[in-house]
């Protein structure tokens, strides 16, 4: 006999409520609308994005309770909010509904008022349509795994960016960043949204009780975390010049003809002295800079080419054979004749 899968449906109600009571919080916040508040939330969390993740967190606490009229409404508001914002972003027009809710700061980030990140409102769409099609089964279910698996990786990319200092995984283009609050509120929703129906989709073999699916539980945690916590080891070490590839370190990184690279903020500082050619093809001595630029150079030696030379006349411009034939004259020795003899 199989045994049951594991009931995770506990932890989708924690993580759905820790998001329900943060974005409600910022969402009361925007809406009593003090100036210094706002002006600290901006940068924060923008008012639109804040009640889609209040009813999406709502909207799973409801679907776990059976009510799924209610949780499928409150789902289908995020839906309309996200697909709406990303209209705006891709065809410039205002539906005004960035502001709707809230007013923003004066001083806002970003180039719209009010206007979530698109990467934010492509992440609420997709786990809203989750959550509307997750309570049924067979394509609906997959579609929605698929969905809410689509949003952990946004997620999770988004907060490797803020862990690593690269802004292209949070921000597209020149457009608003999405938050690290905004992309761990989705991270929290959609985990939450695929514990509490794993069935069907590619979290299935994490609930088995079965010998695949302790292994699975056993496995997966380190692969998934023991690359993110050695890159962020490296790149700190790299930042402290704790690493032999490290800027400033002993170990510098150098170029292919073997000089220092120029470091972070900064050049790397002129040398003392400069190198003379010598001969053999090698370096040569150290010179200081001030006798070798006070050296005075050899001119460059051109060779001169018998047959180019005495071609020259003749690829004269016709305006110009009119004009004594010196070139000529003076390599032969002979006096010079005028162009008409």
């Amino acid at each position: 006999m199989i045994p049951a899968d594991l009931d995770l449906r506990a932890l989708a109600r924690a993580l759905a409520t820790v998001v329900l009571a943060g974005a409600g919080a910022l969402l009361g916040l925007w809406v009593l609308g003090d100036p210094g508040i706002v002006g600290v939330l901006t940068s924060t969390m923008k008012p639109s994005t804040s009640a889609c993740l209040t009813a999406l967190a709502a909207s799973l606490l409801l679907a776990l309770r059976g009510s799924r009229t209610w949780a499928r409404a409150l789902a289908g508001f995020a839906v309309a909010i996200g697909l709406g914002t990303l209209l705006e972003y891709g065809t410039g027009i205002d539906l005004h509904i960035d502001q709707l809710l809230a007013r923003d700061a004066a001083q806002a980030e970003g180039p719209y008022a009010g206007r979530m990140a698109p990467n934010a409102a492509f992440g609420l769409a997709a786990l809203g349509g989750a959550l509307i099609l997750f309570p049924g089964s067979g394509w609906r279910r997959r579609a929605a795994g698929w969905l809410a698996l689509l949003v952990v990786f946004e997620a999770v990319l988004a907060l490797l960016g803020y862990l690593h200092g690269t802004r292209s995984l949070y921000q597209v283009a020149r457009a608003l960043r999405l938050s690290q609050y905004t992309a761990s509120g989705l991270l929290l929703l959609s985990v939450g949204t695929l514990v509490a129906w794993p069935q069907g989709t590619a979290l299935e073999v994490l609930v088995r009780r079965t010998a695949g699916g302790l292994l699975a539980r056993r496995v997966l945690p380190p692969i998934l975390t023991l690359p993110i916590l050695l890159g962020f080891l490296r790149n700190a070490g790299e930042r402290f010049g704790r690493l032999p590839g490290s800027a400033g370190g002993a170990g510098a990184r150098r170029d292919h003809l073997g000089r220092q690279r120029p470091r972070e903020g900064g050049d790397v500082p002129p040398p003392a002295a400069a190198r003379r050619g010598g001969g053999g093809g090698g370096w040569g001595v150290e010179v200081p800079l001030a006798e070798a630029d006070a050296q005075p150079r050899r001119p460059t030696a051109t060779k001169k080419i018998p047959h180019i030379t005495e071609a020259g006349p003749s690829m004269r411009s016709p305006l110009l054979k009119l004009a004594p034939r010196r070139c000529g004259a003076a390599s032969s020795g002979a006096a010079p004749r005028d162009a008409g003899a």
